[in-house]
């Protein structure tokens, strides 16, 4: 937390991964996180029961779950966004469409649409249905992400026929929705 006796400044680049889970951003993350002048961290927002940094040495409770709980706003800014060292050049993190939701966390998207300084990367990936299928995967296998490169399970996913309506008609009523996508049924 951002107390004003470390040294170091806030003029780095801000920015935030957006998006939906199996998208790559865990791919992103882990190729941003490898120069030395990056930080980026976890789904924060993911949770109102705690921080979800995604990696270790950050504060998980008193001072700073309280500012995280009550005031979303002011933790981003003084401790996400706070001092960092000089050679820093950018700092971030993962939020996708659906965090943020649960008591005061909601409060967090006005304030970055406020926020004109902070970057943000829209990552989307274009086919809905891989999309379900490799989250399908993920919750079979129990791996979420493939940080090792390791060969991955080819095992074969398959999704119902209603399981798939439900897909589309969500994707199309707007939820998650990717630009340009319209479902047509044919014939």
């Amino acid at each position: 937390m951002d107390i004003g006796i470390m040294s170091g400044h806030h003029d780095y680049v801000k920015f935030l991964v957006l998006g939906r889970s199996r998208t790559g951003s865990n791919y992103l993350r882990g190729l941003l996180n490898s120069h030395s002048q990056i930080v980026v961290f976890g789904e924060i927002f993911k949770n109102y029961q705690g921080i979800e940094w995604g990696m270790d040495g950050y504060p998980q409770s008193g001072l700073a779950l309280k500012l995280f709980q009550n005031d979303p706003a002011g933790f981003l800014d003084r401790v996400v966004f706070g001092r960092y060292p000089k050679n820093t050049a950018a700092v971030g993190f993962k939020l996708f469409y659906y965090h943020a939701q649960q008591g005061e966390l909601n409060r967090i998207w006005s304030h970055i649409k406020l926020r004109t300084d902070i970057r943000i990367l829209h990552v989307k990936r274009k086919n809905i249905l891989r999309t379900h299928l490799s989250r399908q995967k993920a919750e079979l296998t129990d791996k979420w992400a493939n940080l090792d490169g390791e060969r991955e399970d080819e095992r074969h996913i398959s999704l119902d026929y209603e399981s798939v309506c439900r897909i589309l008609f969500r994707q199309g009523n707007g939820k998650n929705k990717p630009t340009g996508f319209s479902p047509t049924i044919q014939y």
